[in-house]
């Protein structure tokens, strides 16, 4: 059986998909934000009509996924595909293994403040090999992008917000605090060496959300 896929640029599709998405946010304002900015992604990637031949079975099991996620079948395809270029095939060369949610929470609620430190910083040690291998760079935008993908490709739920120059981070791991305090340190570490910039912190058990100001030039290299 045949698969075309075809990404929907339209601005009438894209707004059905959005409809059609269980998306919720906190305020229309940042609806608009969000939208607007995936919006612009999309259309600006080139995209044309390709034709692959897939087992029956996973055609079958693709349009299940699809609509138990309520969205269409091309959509998930092309997040799929996206997924496998930008993050999945790099995994076994770089020795990522997947790890249980409650393992490391297990792990992390022994450390103290000492050792949460020391742990955020050798992650970011470890990070910016994997930015540079997949990247071949190692600015901001290119550790934020990968880290974005090692968040999704965990099950944590992450959102980026802009408006202007101003940069709202929030990522919900429903981890405990201590997670939320290595989150805190990790990104801090990212934003004083690459941007030389403080960010301002909110933490719950389950929510760290980062606050800062970067250039405008910043908006245009993260969404290359």
């Amino acid at each position: 059986m045949e698969l075309t896929i075809i990404r929907p640029v339209s601005t009438a599709e894209f707004l059905l998909t959005l409809e059609r998405c269980d998306i919720t946010f906190n305020n229309y304002h940042h609806v608009y934000l969000i939208t607007k900015r995936f919006y612009m992604e999309t259309i600006k990637r080139k995209t044309r009509s390709v034709s692959y031949r897939i087992d029956v079975r996973i055609l079958e099991e693709i349009g299940r996924e699809a609509g138990f996620n309520e969205t269409s079948a091309n959509i998930l395809v092309n997040q799929v595909l996206r997924k496998f270029v930008e993050f999945d095939r790099y995994q076994q060369r770089l020795g990522i293994i997947p790890v249980p949610k409650q393992l490391l929470m297990d792990i992390i609620i022994g450390c103290d403040d000492r050792e949460i430190k020391f742990l955020a910083g050798r992650t970011f040690r470890i990070l910016k090999d994997s930015v540079i291998f997949m990247q071949k760079r190692q600015d901001l935008a290119a550790f934020l992008h990968v880290l974005e993908e090692y968040v999704k490709d965990a099950g944590i739920a992450s959102d980026h917000i802009i408006d202007g120059t101003k940069h709202t981070f929030v990522v919900q791991h429903d981890m405990g605090l201590k997670w939320s305090e290595f989150t805190k340190e990790l990104l801090t570490i990212i934003f004083e060496k690459l941007a030389e910039k403080r960010a301002d912190f909110e933490l719950t058990e389950s929510c760290v959300i980062a606050r800062i100001e970067l250039s405008d030039g910043f908006h245009k290299q993260f969404t290359v």
